[in-house]
C-alpha cells in the first residue's frame, strides 16, 4: 500500500479508544508483511512492534534501542466533510491527526526494517489507545517498563 492509501483507510476507519480492534490489526497486517517483528504481548488493543539491526557492535557496548510511539484511537465526532476518504464510521473521526500519526509511524519503521543491515541496536514502534496502558509492564522486570522482552 502506498503512503496515501494506508492513510486514507485509517482516515475512513476510526475507532475509539480501547475499541481499535480493526486498527490494530490492519497496522500488524502491514508491518508484519514487511517482515518487522510483533512483540507477543497481552494488548486487547495496539502493538509493540521490535526492528533488530544487524550491523556488527562496535566496541564492547550494545547497540543503541530507541522507540517511537503513535496514537491509533479516534474521537467521538461525526465527521462533516465532503472528503472522498471521509469517515465510514458514524459518530467516529480522527480529527486529532492520529491519522496520519499512524501512517508516519508505520512508514517510520518500515524505513528502519529496510536499513536495519546499517543499524546495531533495536528500534521499537509502541501503537497505542490514548490510555498508553502496557499490563504486562511490572517494576520487576528486567527493562522495567520499557516493554523490553528480556
Amino acid at each position: 500500500m502506498t503512503y496515501t492509501e494506508i492513510f486514507e483507510h485509517l482516515h475512513q476507519n476510526p475507532e475509539l479508544s480501547l475499541e481499535e480492534f480493526e486498527t490494530t490489526a490492519f497496522i500488524k497486517k502491514i508491518l508484519t508483511e514487511e517482515g518487522i517483528e510483533i512483540l507477543d504481548l497481552p494488548l486487547k488493543t495496539g502493538l509493540v512492534a521490535r526492528i533488530k539491526g544487524t550491523a556488527p557492535q562496535k566496541g564492547n557496548k550494545p547497540g543503541a534501542k530507541i522507540a517511537f510511539r503513535v496514537d491509533i484511537d479516534a474521537l467521538p465526532i461525526e465527521e462533516k466533510t465532503n472528503l472522498p476518504y471521509k469517515s465510514k464510521n458514524p459518530g467516529k473521526m480522527h480529527a486529532c491527526g492520529h491519522d496520519i500519526h499512524m501512517t508516519v509511524g508505520i512508514e517510520t519503521a518500515k524505513i528502519l526494517n529496510q536499513k536495519k543491515a546499517e543499524l546495531c541496536g533495536e528500534c521499537g514502534s509502541h501503537q497505542f489507545d490514548s490510555d498508553n496502558r502496557l499490563p504486562q509492564c511490572k517494576s520487576d522486570r528486567p527493562g522495567s517498563c520499557k516493554c523490553n522482552p528480556h
